[in-house]
């Protein structure tokens, strides 16, 4: 099967986040659209970004960032929201804080104002394979509860047309 560039490019970025997290002594989880594509082991279609959170990423936002510059990414860690952006070859992925505390597991959506607590057994920490490469998923029970109840990220969040769509699916 034949990929797309922008998709090669993303393959390409996944590889680099395994490697890289490898390096950092850390776990990258992927979530969000990108999920299921990486669970079922194919690009099921185009994605705009790839979203994951990092472990102890606070503490790792420096050797983090070198290691994917040594890469040639671009790399800016935007304090207020805690994430670290990486670009590269016209794809770009954003990474958000995931402190883990035996089994609780914190993960701050948009820096200390959008803190979400849920249970670190959720994580899938058995890496999948991905066109040859390995990712770590943030779990099926996370992606359930983030899109069939997408209040808990904010009680004003109302969810954009996308999300609607695949809530229903959950119904």
């Amino acid at each position: 099967m034949s990929l797309s560039t922008s998709n090669e490019n993303k393959l390409n970025l996944i590889r680099d986040v395994w490697e890289v997290s490898e390096e950092a002594s850390t776990r990258t989880y992927f979530w969000a659209g990108i999920v299921k594509d990486i669970y079922n082991g194919t690009f099921e279609s185009e994605h705009r970004d790839i979203d994951g959170f990092t472990v102890d990423l606070l503490n790792k936002k420096e050797s983090l960032s070198q290691l994917y510059e040594r890469r040639g990414y671009k790399t800016k860690f935007l304090e207020e929201f805690h994430i670290l952006r990486i670009d590269k070859n016209g794809e770009h992925a954003g990474f958000n804080r995931l402190d883990i505390d035996g089994e609780v597991a914190m993960w701050r959506h948009i820096g200390p104002e959008g803190t979400l607590y849920f249970p670190s057994i959720w994580l899938s920490n058995t890496p999948k394979d991905f066109y040859d490469t390995k990712a770590l998923i943030s779990g099926l029970g996370f992606e359930y509860c983030i899109k069939k109840h997408l209040e808990i990220l904010s009680p004003d969040w109302k969810g954009r047309p996308k999300e609607l769509t695949q809530n229903k699916r959950y119904n």
